[in-house]
């Protein structure tokens, strides 16, 4: 069975790291634009980042040299203002604190504990009194590969969740048919949230991180593999009485319209649109909520090529799949314009809005069980 690594893993299991910066104190403001009660929707944002180090602000550092002013790390300047835009505290800011934010491909390695405290802290109340809550975050990481050459920074997903509602958390976990850190299941009271970076299909080997061994497969097939674990996991948690609700890096166009200038024809991309279109979602009966939200003639893209003129190389590879029940409660669906060089990555942003969660019910926080 694979190892899971959906929490940091003790430090005996890895090296000695720098110590993490000094904590900031709690704050306390007066008021916050999130209500007190638990939220009667959600708002579930999706990104594949490539790599989270850029949108992690510089901890603070004291001075070796202690000095009268207690010197620290200079703060943002003019220069890389617009750029502060995209550390993850203002991404929640700017998109008035969504319950859930989830990353792909955020490249950290499980030994990594400085960037891993950091990506913790990112997403806290600063210093300069944004006002707004505080967040938990669940991960699950590439499990440490036994060829050393695998063992760079690669795939991982991050889950942040807004304190209020990870109170209701009763379950996090990964899934023991994936060892690249590429699943992450929340469950909560009848809802399950998955964060899913799922494989792009190349003609290389496909190499078990855990053993480092080849079994026959090229990533294409692997990839098909993946998808149908991935579908009896949505089948299990529908027959356990669950919603679900699928984000995150497909890396599937399903159709013509979602790939400029046209759709990968080599046959092993094929046979993965064709099974995705033909058996995952008829059989978990799970929705392509952008689609069916703004119809078959619409386009919208989520991936762009850097550097090619906007537009002329993109795809919609980014979905948010819902079960028919939430789809049915979806206020909204969309997805954001690229940002471009500035935002560091080749994807852009996109969430979905869900009403009609824990209008009359109460929970009290319950220890969160993880595997």
């Amino acid at each position: 069975m694979f190892r899971l690594n959906n929490l940091p893993s003790s430090d005996e299991d890895s090296p000695p790291s720098s110590p993490p910066p000094l904590k900031r104190p709690r704050l306390s403001p007066p008021e916050t634009s999130v209500p007190q009660s638990l939220a009667t929707n959600y708002r579930i944002y999706s990104w594949n980042c490539d790599d989270i180090a850029p949108y992690l602000p510089l901890p603070k550092v004291q001075n070796r040299i202690s000095s009268y002013f207690g010197r620290v790390s200079p703060p943002l300047t003019a220069k890389n203002s617009k750029q502060s835009q995209w550390f993850i505290r203002n991404i929640l800011k700017n998109r008035e604190w969504p319950e859930f934010l989830c990353l792909q491909e955020v490249k950290i390695a499980i030994t990594d504990k400085a960037i891993i405290n950091q990506a913790r802290e990112a997403a806290q109340p600063t210093e300069d009194n944004d006002h707004g809550p505080e967040y938990e975050m669940y991960m699950n990481l590439p499990v440490v590969a036994k060829r050393p050459t695998q063992n760079r920074r690669m795939y991982g997903v991050i889950t942040y969740v807004r304190a209020d509602i990870a109170k209701t958390i009763e379950k996090t976990r990964g899934v023991d048919w994936d060892d690249e850190g590429r699943v992450l299941i929340l469950e909560m009271p009848r809802f399950a949230s998955i964060n899913l970076y799922a494989v792009n299909g190349t003609d290389s080997p496909y190499v078990v991180r855990s053993t480092g061994k080849t079994i026959g497969l090229t990533r294409h097939e692997r990839k098909r593999i993946f998808n149908n674990h991935l579908k009896d996991e949505c089948l299990q948690l529908i027959r356990k009485g669950f919603e679900v609700c699928i984000v995150g890096d497909i890396n599937i166009s399903r159709a013509r319209i979602d790939s400029v200038p046209r759709l990968r024809s080599a046959i092993p991309h094929v046979l993965a649109r064709k099974e995705f279109n033909e058996s995952f979602l008829p059989e978990t009966g799970l929705i392509d909520a952008w689609r069916e939200r703004h119809g078959e003639d619409a386009r919208g893209y989520t991936w762009y090529f850097r550097s090619a003129r906007e537009g002329t190389d993109c795809a919609r590879v980014d979905m948010i799949l819902c079960s028919k029940g939430l789809y049915q409660r979806t206020a909204e669906v969309e997805i954001e314009k690229w940002g471009g060089p500035m935002c560091g990555s080749d994807h852009t942003l996109m969430w979905i809005k869900i009403d009609g969660f824990n209008r009359n019910e109460e929970y009290k926080r319950t220890p969160v069980k993880k595997e």
